[in-house]
Parts: structure tokens; sequence; C-alpha cells
């Protein structure tokens, strides 16, 4: 046995430094490769937008189908945009998210315009990387390049110059856009805001109302607020005893579940008497009851 285990199992001279320069390479193979992976650094690669011309001025890029995607999901996260009146060669970046651009495509204007870009026409709009077909449709009956703005800019300037010698008060009941934008402030975006914040509501009982327009701050507020009035009579009410669901949820101050509720209890308990009868619907707070009671006829 010994013999058998000495023939098969030891080795000569030459066969061991053999062996140990076959070990010593994969040593340093195994140490090789695991200190060239510790110190190796992951590569990302990350393809933008290229604007190129034969003038060296950026131009606008072909939309993709992923950045598409992009904009039509913040379009559907954003169940009610609040969509206005804009410019592109003049629109922050906040606002063109409300608009509903994803913020990378939102950067991407204000990256294209920051290097000399503009936009001519309204379907200079439509080439922008990132505007998807159903994004565009949207905002195009809001957009307003400098022509159509600095239109609107020349007819509030008559109206100013002829209302200058005499201070009147405007009715934010009535008035129209050229006597809304010649308040000190209000531009031609603020004014379709507040335009259609009265529609929704069927008109203002307060001036204070209007501090609920996006955009409206108390210092831009406190410029003109000396100058405006509501009158109150021409308000349009709703009465809760006859409007439907599709009625009421139409108003700014009443949503869905609310509308639902109360054309539930009338159905059940019958007809309101007053304002404070509405508080046993049970989706009504004090606050919003507050605010909706001028509102309400019954």
């Amino acid at each position: 046995m010994i013999s058998f285990i000495k023939k098969y199992f030891t080795f000569n001279k030459r066969e061991r430094n053999g062996f140990i320069l076959l070990a010593s390479a994969i040593f340093f193979l195994i140490v090789t490769n695991i200190y060239f992976k510790s110190r190796s650094v992951p590569i990302s690669i990350s393809f933008q937008p290229l604007i190129v011309s034969e003038t060296q001025k950026p131009v606008l890029t072909e939309s993709l189908p992923k950045e598409k995607a992009l904009s039509d999901n913040a379009i559907q996260k954003n169940e009610a945009p609040g969509l206005f009146t804009f410019n592109p060669n003049s629109i922050s970046e906040e606002e063109a998210i409300q608009l509903g651009m994803s913020k990378k495509t939102a950067g991407t204007l204000i990256k294209y315009r920051s290097k000399g870009g503009k936009f001519k026409t309204k379907e200079d709009l439509k080439k922008l990387y990132g505007i998807s077909d159903k994004l565009y449709v949207k905002l195009e009956s809001y957009i307003s390049i400098n022509e159509e703005t600095k239109k609107l800019k020349d007819s509030a300037m008559v109206f100013k110059e002829k209302t200058a010698r005499t201070i009147s008060i405007v009715d934010i009941n009535s008035a129209d856009s050229l006597q809304l934008v010649s308040l000190n402030g209000i531009g031609p975006a603020l004014t379709h805001r507040i335009l259609i914040l009265r529609n929704m509501l069927g008109g203002f009982y307060s001036t204070e109302q209007l501090k609920e327009v996006y955009g409206m701050k108390d210092t831009l507020f406190n410029l003109f607020s000396s100058r405006i009035k509501a009158d109150v009579s021409q308000i349009k009410k709703i009465n809760v005893n006859t409007a439907s669901i599709d009625e009421m949820k139409k108003h700014s101050y009443i949503k869905f579940v609310v509308a639902q509720s109360i054309v539930n209890y009338r159905n059940k308990h019958g007809k309101f008497l007053k304002a404070e009868d509405l508080m046993s619907v049970g989706s009504i707070s004090e606050e919003n009851l507050k605010k909706l009671k001028p509102y309400l006829e019954f």
C-alpha cells in the first residue's frame, strides 16, 4: 500500500516545480480579476436630443414615441389641468408643467429658448421634443404667439389711455377681458383664468375670491383691489331642490360626491328649506357650506 501511494501520489522535483508555477499563475489571475472588478466604474449612456441646423442655431427636434408616452401619462395623472392662454416664447417651466407637459419636456422647452430658439407659429410647438399629438390638440386653442398677445396688449393700452384720466371701478362679474387686463398687474393669462373661474362659479360674491385664481398673489391683488367690486345681483344661483347631479357638479365648490349626496337625500327626505338643511347630507362641511351659501336658492 505504501509503495502504491508513493508511486501515484508523490512528485519528483520537476513535477513539484511545475505544480508550484501553475498554482502561482492561477492565484495571480484570481487576484487580478478581483482587483479590476473592484476598480471598475459602471458606465451609463444617456441620449439627449440633438439640436442642429445649418446656421448652428437650435431648432426643434422630432417627437419620439417614448417622450410622447411621458406627456400622455402626465395628462392622465392630472385629471383637470389648469389650462390657460400662454406664449411658448415666455412661459415658465412651472406653468408648462401645469399645462400637462412632463418635467423633462418643460425643461427641454426652456433649454431650447435659452439657446436662441423661437416659436414663430403654433405648429412649431408640435415639433418640440416630447409634445405628443394628444397634448398638442389639448393646448392648441390656448397658444398665443407674439402677434396675438401683442394685439391684446395694444388693445389694453388703448383702453388704459382712455380711462387714465378717470379711474373707474371694474365690476368683476360683468367686466370683459379688456376691462380686466386694464387693472394693474393683470395680463392676458390672468385675465383668461379669471374669466374661467367666474364661469365655473356663476359669478363672484366677494372680490377676495380672485385670490383663488392660480398665480394671484396677495401683493398682486393689492395693486388693484381698490378698483374692483363684485355685483352680487349678477350671480347665477343653483336651486338645490331641482338641479341635477350634472348641473351641480359643474360648480367649483360642489364635488360629484356632494352633488350625488344632495340628490339622494332630497329624493329620500324631500325638499331643502334653507342652506343649513344641507348639513344633514353629511358630506358638506361648515366651511364649504359658508362658501357655497351665496350660490344657493330654494
